[in-house]
């Protein structure tokens, strides 16, 4: 599962061939759980860096567990929106990314071999789809974002975009949270 990670947007993406670089930065036990970093840099056909980004997964065989989401002291945003990622979201999403995990669009797969109630929205989708709305709603390119998925997401689910605007710094906090209880935070982002 994808846990944390950070992209910076060093130039443009344009069209051409690039390059991605992609390195091992470690593999850590913690519990029966082990934690592998990435670090992935993103060159066009001339060298020049476009991007890089770094990334930690979690790979368990513990059991779901449907509460792992730690209950957050309500936080108050000025600026809300709720959006609801479907089945076909999910699948589209992971015919685009290349990404042929099961728990992303074989419900019963889902269910009765890893134990998870439904299909599961991918954490690169939650990235991508924080990148796009704080674009659109600020009227600029992102420069970088830091995030950390703190609980799974499912097909289904109303989830409320929160966020307070822009800082002084040009930075936004945006959270996505459960609508229904928005104590269970399920992705936290620091977005310039």
């Amino acid at each position: 599962m994808w846990v944390q990670g950070s992209i910076e947007f060093k130039n443009p993406l344009l069209a051409g061939w690039h390059s991605c670089q992609e390195d091992l930065k470690f593999i850590k036990e913690l519990k029966k759980d082990h934690f592998v970093a990435l670090k992935r840099t993103v060159r066009d056909e001339n060298g020049t860096e476009v991007a890089n980004e770094q990334r930690t997964l979690i790979y368990t065989k513990q059991p779901v567990a449907e509460t792992s989401a730690k209950l957050r002291q309500l936080q108050h945003f000025k600026n809300t929106y709720v959006v609801t990622f479907t089945d076909i979201d999910i699948m589209e999403y992971s015919s685009f990314s290349s990404n042929p995990h099961r728990i992303h669009w074989d419900r019963d797969y889902t269910r009765n071999v890893e134990g998870y109630r439904d299909i599961i929205v991918q954490g690169p989708f939650l990235v991508q789809f924080v990148i796009d709305y704080c674009e659109h709603l600020f009227g600029r390119s992102v420069s970088s974002i830091k995030y950390k998925n703190t609980c799974h997401v499912y097909a289904g689910t109303d989830v409320e975009v929160c966020h307070n605007g822009l800082e002084s710094d040009g930075k936004a906090n945006v959270v996505l949270r459960d609508a229904k209880n928005p104590q269970k935070v399920y992705f936290e982002s620091k977005v310039a």
